[in-house]
């Protein structure tokens, strides 16, 4: 009987090791299993909850008023019309202040064609009029946008989201992905034009036979250079003053 339960027991010791490799080794197989497709697809999907929040690309831009710097009001639904970009940051935010340069870049770049970009201060602790102004950057700031970044399931910042001529989201992304942001512009761009109301440009509204200062004057019209006489040609004596006629002497008395 006790050498039965030896037995048993040193078969048991053996089975141990062998039965923790093959856990072992089925985990490893499961996480190889997983292919990088799909787990680059559980990424997607994390990045997306964490980047669009209840805003999704495709979905109409919910609609917000917040003032800018100088008191006014400005409506997301009255831009219709303008590719928008809205850009949520704050003056302690070290990414958003490294994306800055490029936004105020990209401001100048597309401005002329129909573009709308807003920088949204949010969660705010120092002075972001006064951060912006001394900074130099010149594209849109609107103040307070604590209520809009939650209306747009906003989770960190920077946040851009992007919306077409019509209000259309066509780009939402946390984080500065700049190659992805000016291809979404490029694309609210194309559309705004083949809609036919993209702004025109300066050089657009003139017509092309349009005549400058130069233009308007005639070829043949004389100037202060103009009444000069041709080479060779003897100068017009220029009549001569009358002659005073001396006062005469009032009669005497």
């Amino acid at each position: 009987m006790k050498s039965k339960v030896m037995s048993i027991l040193a078969v048991a010791a053996l089975a141990l090791p062998v039965s923790g490799l093959l856990v072992v080794a089925s985990h490893a197989m499961a996480q190889q299993g997983d292919s990088p497709a799909k787990r680059d697809r559980g990424k997607d999907r994390a990045q997306e909850k964490g980047r669009s929040g209840n805003v999704r690309v495709g979905s109409m831009a919910p609609d917000f008023s917040l003032k800018n710097a100088d008191g006014e009001t400005v409506t997301l639904s009255e831009l219709k019309g303008n590719v928008v970009m809205i850009d949520f940051w704050a003056t302690w935010c070290g990414p958003c202040i490294a994306a800055m340069p490029a936004v105020q870049k990209m401001h100048e770049e597309y401005e002329s064609k129909g573009v709308k970009i807003y920088g949204i201060n949010t969660w705010e602790r120092g002075d972001a009029v006064k951060f912006k102004k001394d900074k130099g950057y010149t594209y849109g700031l609107l103040l307070e946008g604590d209520e809009v970044a939650k209306q747009y399931g906003v989770t960190g910042i920077p946040a851009f989201f992007i919306m077409d001529h019509e209000g259309r989201v066509i780009y939402t992304g946390q984080g500065f992905n700049e190659r992805a942001i000016r291809q979404a512009l490029d694309r609210g761009v194309d559309r705004l034009e083949k809609s036919g109301k993209a702004p025109k440009t300066e050089d657009g509204d003139k017509p092309k036979d349009e005549k400058g200062k130069d233009g308007d004057k005639p070829k043949d019209e004389k100037g202060k250079d103009g009444d000069k006489p041709k080479d060779g040609e003897k100068p017009k004596d220029k009549p001569k003053d009358a002659p005073k006629e001396a006062p005469k002497d009032k009669p005497k008395p």
